[in-house]
């Protein structure tokens, strides 16, 4: 095994003034020093002095860590948002207010007879005026249809017994919402010419003839000018 000592080889008198523990004026002090041995050499005058060489501890060994299971991969799979059809948009054909309704063939208006206010009491035609009994509220409801009321005695336009065949009377009535109070009101805005539709039929609103006092009914829808309306805004 190798000698790990430390050999310092000085002069003997500088061996001496060490082993004495002094030198003129000053001490020596050498810390941590391990008591030191002499011998002669065989030159004589060579003190050689060997000293243990102090070796610092092993640090001890830090355990080693085990290594970290690496986390698992998440894959998130987005769920699409389900597509909401927006509902259609429905136009109205014309805005809501009053009106009087008049004849393309008769020249004449819708007409409550005397301006009855009885439920039941069936409509004509006849020369138009200014009166409450020929002015209509014209009201959007829902859809395409519309509520059709007379402005004197609030009686909405109907069909007689929802009775939609052809030849079925026009009366008023309370509203209460049925399809046989609602109407489509189709045509060209532009040209103030329209149709008066039942709902959920192809009758259509006409005159009997063109003469006063002829009485209004459904008939099948056509090109007939019989069937065909303009809307007038009413003061």
């Amino acid at each position: 095994m190798p000698d790990k000592s430390l050999k310092i080889i000085l002069p003997i008198s500088a061996l001496l003034v060490m082993t004495m523990g002094c030198l003129p004026g000053k001490g020596v002090d050498v810390p941590n020093a391990a008591p030191a041995s002499a011998s002669r050499s065989k030159s004589g005058d060579i003190i050689v002095i060997q000293q243990p060489a102090t070796l610092p501890s092993p640090s001890p060994a830090l355990p080693l860590s085990p290594a970290a299971s690496p986390s698992p991969v998440v894959i998130v799979t987005p769920t699409p948002s389900p597509v909401i059809p927006s509902p259609p948009v429905v136009t109205q054909s014309i805005p809501n207010g009053k009106y009087s309704i008049k004849g393309f063939a008769s020249s004449r208006c819708f007409d409550v007879p005397n301006s009855s206010a009885v439920d039941g009491q069936g409509l004509q035609i006849y020369d138009c005026n200014t009166t409450s009994a020929q002015t209509f509220v014209v009201e959007f409801t829902k859809d395409k249809y519309y509520k059709i009321t007379n402005l004197g005695n609030g009686l909405a336009i109907q069909i007689h017994g929802a009775n939609a065949n052809a030849g079925a009377l026009i009366e008023q009535g309370v509203y209460v919402g049925l399809d046989s109070q609602l109407f489509a009101i189709e045509g060209d805005a532009g040209s103030n010419n329209f149709r008066i539709v039942a709902k959920g039929t192809a009758m259509v609103i006409t005159a009997a003839s063109t003469i006063d006092l002829a009485p209004l009914q459904l008939d099948l829808g056509s090109t007939s000018i019989n069937q065909r309306w303009t809307f007038n805004v009413a003061p």
